[in-house]
């Protein structure tokens, strides 16, 4: 650090090198951007951009605001949200990033809405800029269903996998927040 202003430290996509904005005067302008090789012993791992549309199923329409949240899902018994976002007001889409070589539960929620669950796998990811989610959240109505995509068993048996823990809250939650419709759960 100087006594100019150095600020916006950010990492590469590859993760080699470091980039940050200062005001030193030893550059082109008066903010200028200088970059760094990072030692490989903090190079963080590789990650992607995840970006996504949330939009209402009857509609079609967008779903500004509605809160975007990722769980690795090896740690999802300790409920450890890996990042979290809002889509944009006018248009629902969103965008961030994640490391690669990881499964994930994405959960997605708004008012007026049933909560939306899915889970992806960043693993084995070449070459793409992009994971593309596309979510379309049903309006809490009667007849309205949602499939829980994050509950997790052990294999041929009736036992609960940590992993479910974190759904399982979020049905908690929900509940909670709307206690006027009833719920029927279904499963094999």
């Amino acid at each position: 650090n100087t006594p100019a202003d150095e600020q916006i430290f950010f990492v590469n996509a590859r993760g080699d090198l470091g980039i940050f904005n200062t005001t030193a005067g030893r550059g082109y302008g008066r903010n200028d951007l200088w970059s760094f090789t990072l030692d490989p012993r903090i190079r963080p791992g590789l990650a992607t951009f995840v970006r996504g549309l949330v939009n209402a199923s009857a509609t079609g329409r967008p779903v500004g605001r509605a809160q975007v949240a990722f769980v690795r899902l090896d740690s999802a018994a300790r409920a450890d949200t890996v990042r979290g976002t809002r889509s944009n007001a006018a248009t629902g889409r969103f965008l961030l990033s994640l490391p690669l070589e990881q499964n994930y539960a994405a959960y997605v929620e708004a008012p007026g809405y049933l909560f939306h669950s899915q889970n992806f796998s960043l693993r084995g990811l070449t070459g793409q800029p992009y994971y593309d989610l596309s979510i379309r959240l049903q309006p809490i109505r009667a007849g309205a269903t949602v499939t829980l995509n994050n509950i997790f068993f052990a294999y041929d048996q009736a036992t609960l996998l940590p992993e479910s823990f974190v759904e399982l809250s979020k049905i908690l939650r929900f509940l909670t927040d709307n206690p006027a419709p009833r719920v029927a759960l279904r499963g094999h």
